[in-house]
């Protein structure tokens, strides 16, 4: 009698390589992983040679890999690193998810105390209700201003009207209502809230018409990245001055974050907006 258990077809199917990146000579990568997950660092030249594998482990954040001189300074510097984060681990029991070394911080931070803490913000950025038009005389149609500089666009450049034309724009007994938005606590350890109605659906439909056109294949890895089984979307980016209405959003989450609005632009503490695109059986994945 035999048994047909052992028929090759029924055996599990090995889990095809997925490319997540290049790591050069004396640098850091990350990327998205899970408990168990395993790691090769093969050579760029010839992809059968493993110069080191690793499993990712509970808790554990960092991995390095040897160098030929283990008296190398930069080598020291990361074993310096790795043995913080084990002793943060163990004298806390958590891991230390930031910087090494992380210098005390200068900017706002929403506490986030207990869950289901809420946090009330006042912006006079309020909500873009219509389509929009680069024509200052028609910009009541769309939102009535309150007495701050908004910013509308002349010739493709954002530019800001003063105070006196902001009012009169408005007209008398027309100034906006400030918008109001609650943070809402629901994670403390890492801090994660929610933030309800912070974008307009025109707002939203207008980020998505701005980047359409300007979509392409998303690309994983660093360094310049490049096109990988593993992430099959399609997205694009949107600069902060780029239309008023974008600039408009930054202003307001500069608010929502309490910080100064100068910070929010891409050479300060911003970036860009990513869009990304997804369709049927596109996927991010590990």
């Amino acid at each position: 009698m035999t048994n047909n258990n052992n028929n090759s077809n029924n055996l599990p199917k090995k889990k095809k390589k997925k490319k997540k990146g290049f790591v050069l000579p004396k640098s850091v990568s990350a990327t998205n992983s899970y408990i168990g997950h395993r790691f090769e660092i093969v050579d760029q030249e010839d992809e059968n040679e493993v110069v080191a594998e690793f499993r990712v482990l509970q808790d554990k954040q960092m991995y390095v890999i040897p160098p030929e001189n283990p008296d190398d300074d930069h080598y020291k510097r990361l074993i310096e690193q790795e043995q913080f984060l084990d002793a943060y681990l163990e004298r806390t029991g958590k891991p230390w998810l930031s910087h090494y070394p992380r210098y005390p911080p200068v900017l706002h931070m929403w506490p986030a105390r207990y869950i289901g803490e809420v946090h009330h913000i006042t912006t006079d950025y309020n909500h873009w209700i219509c389509a929009d038009t680069p024509l200052p005389e028609k910009l009541t149609q769309c939102k009535q201003w309150t007495n701050v500089n908004p910013v509308i666009s002349v010739n493709g450049k954002v530019q800001e009207q003063n105070n006196e034309d902001a009012e009169r724009d408005g007209g008398e007994g027309e100034k906006e209502k400030k918008l109001r938005l609650q943070l809402e606590v629901i994670s403390i350890h890492p801090k994660i809230f929610v933030i309800e109605n912070m974008l307009s659906m025109h707002e939203c439909d207008l980020i998505v018409d701005i980047a359409r056109d300007r979509l392409h294949r998303s690309l994983g890895g660093q360094n310049g990245g490049f096109v990988s089984s593993s992430r099959t979307s399609q997205n694009t980016w949107v600069e902060s001055n780029e239309h008023f209405v974008i600039s408009h959003l930054y202003k307001r989450a500069a608010d929502i974050l309490n910080v100064s609005t100068a910070l929010m632009t891409e050479t300060k503490n911003a970036e860009s907006l990513q869009v990304v695109n997804y369709k049927i059986g596109q996927e991010c994945s590990l």
